[in-house]
């Protein structure tokens, strides 16, 4: 759990925010704010299962953006988080708006036709999870503030709900190879905490229009499905079969959009 001043000293950045004030506080949260403004945002002074599963979300098909802007004194910055489904980014922007009392807004993204975007454009929380949470896409790797048995499982589910499959009664995830380190920690987490078990991270090449990438993937073993079906609160419609049993005890199942 963060004092006031010590996540103050966290989110603080002139390059971003110049003037962030603390406005309030008690022995949850801390709201935070602008001087001269009616901005206010609410940060959990302790990281929750929503958050954890959020942070797990951004590590999957999340983006932070950064543009230094014309005419303007602060660059602008973002979150963007894609997904094929409207329908789980507007259950991922209730979460947002659940944690932070503010939330984003769902476009159709331009380039692939069907797919959706949420744009969440507060500095604040931009900060929060790249400074707090530790999240850069450009080397992912898992915040000590979510590394423990109680939190982990939430953000496993929040990065499989956006990048992981399931085929054959397996669950699997690939990413980018330049992050193969961060599956290495995924898969010590899983065991460590919960005894499940992940193939050993490998690294292929895919070929497309006579260019490589990289993608490092892993498999969970399929004697541990049952039990990741009941560990990890899953949410996305795409696993409908297994939400009722992974919700159990969830606090994220009563954020489900009916």
């Amino acid at each position: 759990m963060f004092s006031g001043i010590g996540l103050y000293k966290l989110l603080y950045d002139k390059r971003i925010i110049s003037d962030l004030r603390i406005k309030d506080e008690d022995e949850e949260k801390i709201i935070f704010g602008v001087k001269r403004s009616k901005y206010k945002i609410k940060i959990p002074k302790a990281v929750t299962p929503e958050i954890a599963y959020l942070a797990g979300v951004i590590a999957g098909d999340g983006s932070f953006y950064y543009s230094n802007l014309k005419n303007r004194v602060f660059p602008g910055v973002k979150i963007v988080i894609t997904s094929d489904s409207q329908k789980y980014l507007k259950l991922i922007n209730k979460i947002v708006i659940h944690s932070f009392d503010a939330g984003g807004q769902i476009r159709k993204e331009i380039k692939k036709k069907r797919c959706y975007d949420l744009f969440i454009n507060h500095r604040v929380i931009w900060l929060y999870f790249r400074k707090v949470l530790e999240l850069d896409k450009r080397k992912l790797k898992i915040s000590k503030e979510i590394a423990n048995k109680e939190l982990f499982r939430f953000f496993l589910a929040g990065f499989f709900d956006t990048d992981g499959y399931i085929s054959r009664d397996v669950f699997g995830t690939m990413i980018g190879g330049k992050n193969a380190l961060f599956l290495n920690q995924l898969v010590r987490y899983s065991k460590k905490f919960y005894g499940l078990e992940f193939s050993p991270v490998k690294i292929n090449t895919l070929r497309v229009k006579e260019k490589e990438f990289k993608r490092a993937y892993t498999r969970l073993r399929r004697k541990d499905t049952e039990q990741f079906i009941s560990l990890v609160p899953l949410i996305n419609e795409k696993y409908t079969w297994a939400c009722a049993g992974s919700n159990r005890g969830s606090s994220l199942f009563s954020l489900r959009t009916p």
